[in-house]
């Protein structure tokens, strides 16, 4: 539904990572994860404070 009211209330271009977030699965989320450089890793890790 969001997804859908981003396409009809906002100018056509790439949909927001924090809109893509909420309609991937956690596991690919994970694999997204996982597959990302350690140093944006290390970045995400402090930004919680587990790394």
């Amino acid at each position: 539904p969001f997804i859908k009211n981003f396409m009809n209330n906002y100018e056509a271009g790439d949909i927001p990572f924090y809109a893509l977030v909420e309609i991937l699965s956690f596991g690919t989320l994970s694999k997204f994860y996982k597959n990302m450089k350690n140093t944006d890793k290390k970045q995400i890790a402090a930004i919680y404070g587990i790394g």
